[in-house]
């Protein structure tokens, strides 16, 4: 089954927080907290003060670089309309002004492959250039 035709369900998203993760533990992060794996506790809810649909939002994973303590923002996008809708330009505008008003924050934001593309051309159209250089985009594959 080919990346475009994956059903979007939640064992996906599931699977992808769990790679996103990996993806942090390999790259000397430790994950505090995560969405959907046993043994970590939720992350916390981030208040909005005013962004978009002005609701608080919840990161699917957190973590802390161990060598610089930099706070690592982990966002799972896994579905065809999530990259562009509020709830997603909420998460953009608060996690990016984060990273900007406080040192040592990173976002992070995983996506099949194919859709990265689409992503980086939408969001340096979105987001003033001094948000990208706090901004890493992860490419997923079915392989990952």
């Amino acid at each position: 089954m080919s990346t475009h035709d994956y059903k979007h369900t939640d064992e996906e998203r599931r699977h992808m927080i769990r790679a996103m993760a990996e993806n942090f533990r390999k790259n000397d992060i430790t994950v505090h907290s995560a969405v959907d794996i046993d043994g970590l506790p939720l992350p916390k809810l981030f208040p909005n003060p005013g962004f978009g649909d002005q609701r608080r939002k919840q990161p699917h994973v957190l973590g802390v670089h161990n060598e610089t303590g930099e706070l690592y923002i982990g966002l799972v996008k896994t579905k065809g309309d999530d990259l562009t809708d509020e709830s997603s330009l909420t998460e953009y505008d608060l996690y990016m002004d984060l990273t900007l008003r406080q040192d040592g924050i990173r976002f992070c934001i995983m996506m099949h492959e194919h859709r990265v593309q689409h992503f980086n051309s939408f969001i340096t159209h979105y987001l003033h250039p001094d948000f990208w250089p706090n901004m890493m985009v992860i490419a997923y594959s079915d392989d990952s």
